[in-house]
C-alpha cells in the first residue's frame, strides 16, 4: 500500500498544480451584458382549477387588476364597485376540499390591498 501511495502521490500533486496554474492564467470571468436582471412582469396571468367535473379558468391583467372568467368560449368580466387602478397584481385560485366551490384572491403586491370573489363580483378586504 505504501508503494502505491508513493507512485500515485506525484501524479495527484502534479494534477493539482496544473489545475492551479491554468486557473491563474485564465481570463477573468465577466458578467453577461445581454442578461436582464429585472425582467418585466407578464401582462396577463392565467389560473385554472378542476372543480367537480368542470374546468375553471381565470385571466387577469397583472398591471390593472382587471379579471375575466372563461364561459362558453368567451371571457366574462368580473364586476367591481371601483376599479383597483394601476399596480402589480397577482391572482390565486384555490379549489375547496368539497370539490364544488373555490376561493379566488387578487392582491396588489405593491400596496398590499386584497380582494376576494363573491359570485362574479370582487369584494375588498378591509383593514381592522
Amino acid at each position: 500500500m505504501n508503494r502505491f501511495l508513493r507512485l500515485i502521490a506525484p501524479a495527484l500533486i502534479g494534477a493539482a498544480a496544473w489545475a492551479a496554474i491554468t486557473h491563474c492564467h485564465s481570463p477573468a470571468a465577466q458578467a453577461d451584458s445581454t442578461y436582464s436582471y429585472a425582467t418585466p412582469p407578464p401582462k396577463f396571468i392565467f389560473r385554472s382549477a378542476l372543480l367537480g367535473a368542470s374546468f375553471l379558468t381565470m385571466r387577469m391583467d397583472a398591471t390593472t387588476g382587471d379579471c375575466w372568467f372563461a364561459a362558453n368560449g368567451k371571457w366574462g368580466k368580473y364586476a367591481e364597485e371601483t376599479p383597483p387602478g394601476p399596480g402589480a397584481y397577482d391572482l390565486q385560485l384555490m379549489p375547496m376540499p368539497d370539490g364544488k366551490t373555490y376561493q379566488m384572491v387578487r392582491t396588489d403586491l405593491i400596496s398590499g390591498r386584497a380582494w376576494y370573489v363573491v359570485g362574479t363580483k370582487w369584494a375588498m378586504w378591509t383593514e381592522q
